[in-house]
């Protein structure tokens, strides 16, 4: 994928659809399955091309049976052109019972490609994926220390804060504040 923007987004709008497989298959089996979320995480990578992995992990009394129940976990991602849809949620089989399974999948986005990311994939996304910590807005620029918001608010001027004002011999604090480019004036009097 050699594209310079993508766009991520959440897997079916219906919560029941969550139960069926992104490319539109049924259920496998007439197994009942349960539902786990994801954890996402989106890297910056050199390369030019979209890097994708999952990483399944579960707990049980020996290592055999761990790696069995992590085996169990289905997962499936569909690529689109520029369009990636990853479901947030995974199926293991109900039988497994819960077992910590768990199911990390990392994105690995090239560097200085524009991202623009659905609400319900930003909260899931690792935090400090986020290189000023803003996971609200979009769209995003992946940098080699992760994703920057492409269009970053203007900074605010400091409070102004003005002491020592006399009105009737009563000391006057005056704070000046701005927001939204909008000034607001706080006053403030100390009475004796």
């Amino acid at each position: 994928m050699k594209k310079k923007k993508i766009h991520l987004a959440a897997g079916p709008d219906d919560y029941n659809q969550y139960f069926m497989p992104l490319a539109g298959d049924t259920i496998p089996g007439n197994m009942k399955y349960a539902l786990g979320e994801i954890n996402l995480s989106l890297r910056p990578v050199p390369a030019d091309s979209l890097y994708f992995t999952t990483v399944q992990s579960a707990s049980a009394g020996q290592q055999s049976a761990a790696a069995s129940f992590a085996a169990n976990i289905l997962y499936q991602v569909n690529l689109q052109d520029t369009l990636v849809k990853l479901n947030p949620y995974f199926m293991f089989p109900q039988n497994d019972g819960m077992r910590y399974q768990k199911l990390d999948v990392i994105v690995g986005i090239p560097v200085n490609t524009e991202v623009e990311i659905d609400e319900p994939l930003r909260w899931k996304a690792n935090y400090f994926d986020f290189r000023d910590g803003s996971r609200e807005g979009g769209p995003y620029i992946m940098t080699s220390s992760g994703l920057q918001l492409k269009n970053p608010p203007a900074p605010e001027p400091p409070d102004t804060i003005q002491d020592d004002i006399s009105e009737r011999g009563r000391k006057v604090t005056i704070i000046r504040k701005t927001a939204n480019g909008k000034t607001v004036t706080e006053r403030t009097i100390e009475t004796k």
